[in-house]
Order: structure tokens, then sequence, then C-alpha cells
């Protein structure tokens, strides 16, 4: 072989060595780049998406990690049931050290030492919706419960007369967002009004339908049913159609999904407290991509509530609280 020809090989190879290694070395830019990528793990009540404000949450949460550059994995027990099963997915979570975790927290109380732990390994915790009896988290970031509950005792005292009977659907016990929105409710209908025992149906929609069927039964039924969240919500909208539909009895709810939208519509709910659950996961994930950058978010953060009637509903406002995805800047 010629010294040309000996040339005319050399130089592809040479090219082709040149071009593999420079692949390489670019690969290992990039997957360096992808390994540098903030870790948010977000720990929810529950994986299970049968009410809205968790889908809508879930929502704001991937929207704001594409915003910010962060990678987020979504985890939680099967329902909001399972609190264990969320104190133990929160003690496996941190084993992986994760940049940030943002919690829901399915209990007040059973929360607390994990959180506390995760603090002292150095990796921050955001509460978001649902909080824990601890100044560990940095921030508590969603609807102020107590006032939500006060818009619904507002509401009663300028429609029921002194002395009425309320009665309370409510959900998990333990939960801060039960515990507040109840006690904001109370402290508002204090003196004025009588309020029967609250009844708990631990996240489920037949429990809420059994008892909302057996309040709509006594004699007198009481003068308002009050539902604490989503799944009471639909409950009580089971119980109405079981037990005839339309009463005098003054229903109110909180959160906004379809059915109970429709409700409203026809005349079955009274009001509702809508939150802002995509702003929720939003505003979570933005403090946390902040606290990496060295900014230190608020204590609480109110992620905003309104109380939604028919006289109401349609207005602009309450219209992008109730579809926020067709908005931008919620």
């Amino acid at each position: 072989m010629d010294r040309k020809n000996t040339v005319f090989l050399i130089i592809p190879a040479v090219s082709l060595l040149l071009i593999a290694v420079l692949w390489l070395s670019l690969g290992g830019v990039f997957r360096a780049g992808a390994a540098e990528k903030p870790r948010v793990t977000v720990i929810l009540k529950t994986t299970e998406r049968v009410v809205d404000f968790w889908k809508r949450l879930e929502e704001g949460v991937l929207q704001a990690a594409e915003d910010f550059n962060v990678e987020v994995d979504i985890t939680g027990p099967p329902t909001e049931r399972h609190i264990d099963d969320q104190v133990n997915i929160f003690n496996n979570a941190i084993k992986d050290k994760p940049d940030v975790v943002i919690l829901a927290a399915a209990d007040y109380e059973k929360l607390v030492d994990p959180v506390e732990k995760s603090v002292s390994m150095d990796i921050p915790v955001l509460t978001v919706d649902s909080f824990v009896n601890s100044d560990a988290p940095l921030s508590q970031i969603g609807t102020a419960n107590f006032d939500a509950g006060g818009k619904l005792a507002g509401y009663l005292k300028e429609k029921l007369p002194e002395g009425a009977v309320i009665a309370i659907l409510s959900y998990v016990r333990e939960s801060s967002t039960a515990i507040e929105r109840e006690q904001g409710l109370r402290a508002g209908v204090a003196g004025y009004f009588t309020v029967l025992p609250t009844l708990y149906n631990n996240g489920k929609i037949e429990t809420a339908a059994v008892q909302s069927v057996s309040l709509l039964n006594r004699v007198p039924a009481p003068s308002a049913l009050v539902a604490l969240n989503e799944n009471s919500a639909l409950g009580l909208l089971q119980g109405i159609a079981e037990t005839g539909g339309r009463t005098s009895t003054i229903f109110l709810t909180f959160d906004s999904n379809l059915e109970i939208i429709e409700g409203i519509k026809n005349g079955l709910i009274d009001g509702t407290v809508v939150q802002k659950p995509y702003n929720m996961g939003y505003q979570a994930v933005k403090a946390a991509a902040g606290l990496l950058d060295g900014q230190v978010p608020p204590k609480k953060i109110d992620t905003g509530s309104e109380l939604v009637t028919a006289e109401n509903l349609f207005s602009p406002i309450i219209q992008k609280l109730i579809f926020p995805t067709e908005f931008s800047g919620e």
C-alpha cells in the first residue's frame, strides 16, 4: 500500500475517533447537568385522583417544575386514610437525600418526628395544603383554613335565625385542614347556633353519604349541613339524592369539582369554599426552587379561597378559580 492510500485511510479513522471522543465528552457534560438538576420530593396525602383537588395541585407542581427547572418526584399513600404509609414513605424518601421535601401531611401529629428528622439531616421541608405541629418546616403553603371556615359561618348567620341547628361532615380527624376549618366555623357561630357533634368519614364518600341520609332523616332535620372537603361534599350530594332532593336545609361545602359546581347551578348546593390547589402546588415548588437559590420563603403563604354561591358563580374571578388551568398567572 503506498503512502497516499495510507494517508487517506488514516484521516477518516482519526476523524471518527475525534467525533467519538467529542460525543462522549458532551454526553458527560449533559449527564452532569442532569445530575445537578435540583431534586424535590413531593409527598401528597394520596396518590388517588378521584377528587379534583389533588389533580389540580399536581398540575401546579408539574408546571412549576418545568418553569423553574426542578426535577420532582410525586408520591404518597393510596388514600388519605393510610397515615402510617405516608410516614413510611417520608422516612424512605429522605434516605435518598433529595434537595427539598414538599409534604401535604395526612396527620398533624404523626408526621412531626419524620419532618424534624429530615430537617436535622439538612433536608429542608415545606408543607403544602396540610401542616404539622412543628416549627421545623420552613413554610406553610395553602389555604388559611380557619378563615375559610369563618366564611361559611358568616354565610349561615346571614341566612338562618339564631338558635338554628347545624351539622358538620368532616373527613380525617387528625388532618390540620379539617381541624382548622372546623375551628373557624365553630368560632364564627359560637353562641349563635347549636352545633351537633362532628361526623367523620375518613375520606370515604360512601360513609359521608350514609351520614348525610341519617341527618336529613332526623325530625326535625338540621337547618344546615356543612361538608368540609370534596369527598364529604360528594357524599352529601349522594345523600341529598337518596332523600328526595332539595329541602329547606342549607348545604355548604368545600372545593369545586364539576359535581359541586353543577350542584350550585341546579340549586342543590347553596355555597362552596373554593381553594386554589393549582396555586398551592405551583407556589410550593417555586418556594423550593427559591430556597435552593438562597431565598428563604415566608413562614406562611396563603394561597387564597373564595365563597362561591349562585350569585357570583359566573363572575370572571370565580371562573378563574374553578378552571385555573384555562387562565395564566394563578
